[in-house]
């Protein structure tokens, strides 16, 4: 049936890419986003990529606070879409009471600045941990983090290590999101945000 071979694709292929189902077959599409277990047998289907997975991943875990990565290889394309992964980003709505913070090579970290995100450009490197240890400084305990990455750490001064003990000290939840991060690395941001209590999601 099309519901077994979907489920296969996701299973048994180990699909990581975020997708979306379309069934057809009669004279109308049935609804997308019908849950395959409610998808006629006679169907027939096409699993494409959802492009549109970062601001979807952003919304999986809403914060108090979000750091983003603003690196150089955030303006790489995301698949044949023509749209860099920052283009992608600026469609994601923040929840009106947050602060947005930014980190760069320039930078570690910038911000608040979210009314100035689509005049900013990604540019140099990932120093992901110096800019959630200096802002751990400013957030309040028991806040929540949300923190977009595309790429490994390149932090001059701070490790894991300080991040997390600070983050428990102060009862502050991070949550990452890799956008097309290595295996091996997804296992160390899975630990890091796991040890504050946090959720982790990842997607190539």
């Amino acid at each position: 049936s099309v519901q077994s071979a979907i489920i296969y694709y996701y299973k048994e292929k180990n699909q990581k890419i975020l997708t979306r189902t379309v069934a057809y077959g009669k004279s109308q599409a049935q609804k997308e986003g019908t849950p395959i277990e409610k998808i006629d047998v006679d169907r027939k289907a096409v699993i494409v990529p959802d492009y549109n997975i970062i601001p979807r991943a952003l919304s999986m875990f809403p914060a108090d606070f979000y750091v983003l990565d603003q690196s150089g290889s955030m303006s790489w394309p995301v698949g044949s879409t023509g749209k860099s992964k920052w283009e992608y980003l600026m469609e994601f709505k923040f929840p009106e009471n947050s602060q947005v913070y930014t980190f760069t090579l320039s930078t570690s970290l910038f911000g608040p600045c979210r009314d100035r995100l689509a005049d900013m450009s990604p540019q140099g490197d990932t120093p992901m941990y110096d800019a959630l240890f200096n802002l751990l400084d400013a957030v309040p305990n028991g806040k929540n983090i949300t923190v977009l990455t595309d790429g490994e750490d390149t932090s001059i001064d701070k490790k894991q290590e300080h991040v997390i003990k600070k983050a428990k000290e102060k009862r502050i939840r991070i949550s990452v999101i890799g956008v097309g991060i290595k295996d091996n690395y997804i296992e160390i941001m899975k630990t890091f945000a796991k040890s504050t209590g946090g959720g982790f999601y990842a997607f190539n």
